[in-house]
């Protein structure tokens, strides 16, 4: 039975791919759309060292072999410059004033789903799909769509779609969500799927080699005309400089090795001081904060809260959530206290807050409580 149409995003990947075959099982007419973003030039990579796979994964190469395979309309669309001027640049900004970024959460609602929407109203579909690991359901007692954790808890991804607004949300079908990632590959094995056994990346798209290091650096230089290449001291958490570091940019809240310092203990990036370009570090137990200061709040599956609320909060994508209490404020800002103490709380990355599996909203990280 015919379901309407629906536009589905394609990387060429085995979880996209399944997602745009399991639509098109269902009845539905599938549009799918494959995005080609920003790459850096081959010149910033390595001399001694092959274009690694992952830089290929754009390729709409595979995308158009499974297209023809389930007999469907692939549009190849290139926003390499929009990906670069909303992705690319913010993140390395944000190196650049002592933050550590997450491009991901940024991509999936101010790129990937804004785009895939725009295609749908000119093809006159009425919904999207992604091949996410995560659940979207209308909740009747409400009478709106929420988000969930994914079944499969080693692969669940709802963390990357808490800035997705409730207006985007509605119109979004993740079929992924109520499988695992071994069921989504013997799908795709036995519907003949020619990236079936194609392995995935957990890199980000746009950095060969995954040495972030060396290409905001190359960035910097090159696009945004700046040397980021100061060094500056190392000061431990007494005021004592015990070192030096190479530049802002090449460090991170909570990053232990690779700060060149000899020391009887492991020592760990507690803060990171643009104004006095100084890295300061500690302890273990000296990384460690009670709390944390968010902004730009956004509320996925319930209204902004009037009140205090509890939650389990998640300071990165794979760090474990841990009880909180999160409060808002005018100007969608939050503060959170957790019932335990948490380590590198890291200024530039998500907090998403959950109620069981059910994710509540976001804020990103500006401030932390010790």
């Amino acid at each position: 039975m015919a379901r309407g149409k629906i536009v589905v995003a394609m990387s060429g990947g085995v979880d996209s791919s399944t997602t745009a075959f399991l639509l098109k099982q269902e009845g539905y007419e599938v549009v799918g759309v494959h995005f080609q973003v920003w790459q850096p030039p081959l010149e910033w990579e390595k001399a001694t060292t092959p274009r690694k796979d992952h830089l290929h994964r754009h390729s709409p190469h595979d995308a158009l072999k499974v297209a023809e395979l389930l007999g469907i309309q692939l549009f190849t669309v290139d926003i390499a410059e929009r990906f670069r001027k909303k992705i690319v640049d913010p993140f390395v900004k944000e190196y650049l004033a002592g933050r550590t970024p997450n491009p991901c959460v940024v991509c999936n609602e101010e790129i990937k789903l804004t785009l895939l929407l725009q295609k749908a109203k000119d093809v006159g579909a009425e919904k999207v799909a992604t091949g996410h690991y995560a659940v979207v359901e209308f909740d009747t007692a409400q009478g709106r769509y929420i988000l969930r954790r994914g079944v499969d808890r080693k692969k669940e991804q709802s963390y990357y779609l808490g800035r997705l607004t409730r207006e985007k949300l509605r119109f979004l079908k993740t079929p992924l969500g109520s499988m695992t990632k071994a069921e989504v590959r013997r799908i795709a094995e036995s519907a003949g799927l020619p990236v079936a056994g194609k392995t995935e990346s957990q890199e980000l798209c746009f950095i060969p080699e995954q040495d972030y290091r060396r290409f905001v650096s190359q960035y910097a230089q090159h696009i945004l005309g700046k040397d980021i290449n100061t060094p500056g001291d190392i000061l431990d958490t007494r005021g004592n400089v015990i070192g030096k570091h190479k530049g802002i940019p090449f460090y991170t809240i909570g990053q232990r090795k690779g700060l060149g310092i000899s020391s009887l203990r492991p020592l760990y990036v507690v803060e990171i001081d643009l104004s006095r370009n100084v890295i300061i570090v500690g302890d273990k137990e000296e990384v460690m904060a009670r709390g944390l200061i968010g902004e730009r709040a956004n509320w996925v599956s319930i209204d902004p809260p009037a009140t205090e609320i509890e939650v389990d909060c998640q300071i990165r994508y794979r760090h474990p959530p841990v009880k909180a209490r999160v409060e808002s404020f005018p100007g969608d800002k939050v503060k959170v206290i957790f019932s335990a103490e948490q380590p590198a709380i890291t200024p530039g990355q998500l907090a998403v807050f959950y109620h069981q599996d059910i994710l509540l909203g976001s804020a990103f990280i500006t401030g932390v409580l010790r």
